[in-house]
């Protein structure tokens, strides 16, 4: 079988290892890292992948200081700001429910990044597709 794309998902949300089967029966190489205190420990595996699928509202890691910009609940902005110290051209997909204008507006500036919201934007079935 061929792989079509390497998918890293880095997401909390135990449901989202369902997109994980699907996109690996659509024939992709799928996997979800299940915090980011994890993904932070695995950046060299997830700037390998073809594109990142990460969520922002997720327990801050112990290790490192809360910032001013999302508070506590936005450990997903501290992984983005790895990985593109890593790799600045992966594409990454930050699909969340996150409400913070100043938080969605911090993604225009990365051409490589899109914000998909989890409550009112595309399904993850057309995300899926997309792919």
């Amino acid at each position: 079988m061929i792989t079509l794309a390497s998918i890293a998902i880095i997401d909390d949300n135990l449901a989202m290892d369902m997109l994980v089967n699907r996109f690996c029966l659509h024939g992709h190489d799928a996997y979800r890292i299940d915090s980011a205190e994890k993904a932070l420990l695995e950046l060299d595996k997830i700037i390998t992948a073809d594109i990142v699928v990460l969520d922002i509202i997720m327990p801050w890691p112990s290790s490192r200081p809360v910032p001013s910009l999302g508070g506590d609940h936005t450990a997903g902005l501290e992984v983005l700001k790895e990985i593109r110290k890593k790799k600045q051209d992966i594409p990454v997909l930050v699909h969340s429910a996150i409400q913070d204008d100043a938080v969605i507006n911090s993604f225009t500036c990365d051409p490589y990044t899109t914000f998909s919201a989890s409550w009112n934007g595309p399904s993850l079935r057309d995300l899926v597709e997309q792919i």
